[in-house]
């Protein structure tokens, strides 16, 4: 094969060479190098061609293997098949034959039979499948690959999380904050108006009838066991004045409508003093005016009493003339009228 074509390789480049073609620019095509390099495509073909039949070949062997598995087991098929019916004409055949010799013989002796033909045709029988199966088994092919398939697990679900409950959060309630304590100033109690100072008692003396009053109402303080009354000056002004008053209006309200006591804190120049003031009318004498008593049948509120009982009748009179607070005294008398006033007056003690 190989001297055919290297003849065919050399008859070409020699036709190549008559034909004036054996040149390529400045050289020539030797024929020993056309020849080498077909001789390696040559190789490189043969050599493919050789591994495509050894494929081949491997195939058929292959083939033939799964077709005498295919026949061992239809073979091995059919002992089984021809056994199982052998069996069968065994257990036909001595069924028939125990029917027979039941009928010929005794119960005893067809029993006997019975066992030893069961016996020995069992055995046959088993001899014979036995061989019979020894003789078709062949090799089981091999295994043919089985692709097994692994279920995926299924991807854990996870449930999302049910959303939690919001809670608003309650508003504080709104408190109104307590106004804040204006600053107090402290407090300074204010000083009481200057007064004038108390005008000093001036003691005096007076008429007769004055005197004699005077005389009674200390008599009847020291028997309280209170201190004697001063004469004063200025109340005896001041009373000379309320008597020309009382003859208009017998009051102690004076005619301008203010009370007669201003009069006493006027005069004294005291206005936080005690004052207090008795008047009389219709006494002719001091005694009279200070003690006199009604005992006609008058009605009592028409009785008119001297000073020191005109209690008798709810007057104040003698409680002015026993006062403890007191400490000066005016006296005043109209003789024309019978009219008497009497002004008291105390300084006020804290």
């Amino acid at each position: 094969m190989n001297g055919r074509i290297r003849s065919l390789i050399l008859a070409a480049a020699c036709a190549v060479t008559a034909l004036g073609l054996g040149s390529c620019g400045s050289y020539d095509i030797p024929a020993d190098r056309i020849y080498s390099n077909y001789s390696r495509y040559a190789n490189a073909k043969a050599a493919a061609s050789d591994r495509l039949s050894a494929a081949g070949r491997a195939d058929s062997v292959s083939k033939a293997a799964a077709a005498a598995a295919s026949t061992s087991v239809r073979t091995t098929t059919t002992a089984v098949t021809t056994t199982t019916a052998s069996a069968k004409t065994t257990s036909a055949a001595t069924k028939a034959t125990t029917k027979a010799t039941t009928k010929a013989t005794t119960k005893a002796t067809t029993k006997t039979t019975a066992k030893k033909t069961t016996r020995v045709t069992t055995a046959k029988t088993t001899t014979a499948a036995t061989t019979t199966t020894t003789t078709t088994t062949t090799t089981p092919p091999p295994p043919e690959t089985q692709i097994v398939y692994i279920e995926r697990e299924p991807e854990p679900v996870y449930a999302e999380p049910e959303p939690q409950p919001v809670y608003a959060e309650p508003e504080p309630e709104y408190v109104e904050p307590e106004p804040e304590p204006e600053p107090q100033a402290e407090y300074v109690e204010p000083e009481p108006d200057p007064q004038p100072a108390a005008r000093p008692i001036t003691p005096c003396s007076g008429s007769a009838e004055v005197m004699e009053v005077l005389g009674y109402v200390n008599a009847e303080r020291a028997k309280a066991g209170l201190n004697d009354l001063v004469l004063c000056k200025e109340l005896c002004d001041a009373a000379e004045t309320r008597v020309k008053e009382i003859n208009v209006k017998f009051s102690h309200t004076r005619p301008d409508g203010t009370p007669s006591i201003d009069l006493i804190k006027s005069a004294m120049q005291d206005w936080n003093c005690w004052p207090a003031e008795n008047i009389a009318w219709g006494f002719d004498n001091a005694k009279d005016v200070m003690y006199s008593k009604d005992t006609s049948d008058a009605p009592d509120e028409d009785k008119v009493h001297g000073w020191m009982f005109t209690y008798l009748t709810g007057g104040k009179h003698r409680d002015n003339i026993l006062g403890a607070h007191f400490t000066a005294i005016g006296i005043a008398f109209d003789a024309a009228t019978g009219s008497w006033v009497q002004l008291f007056y105390g300084p006020f003690m804290m």
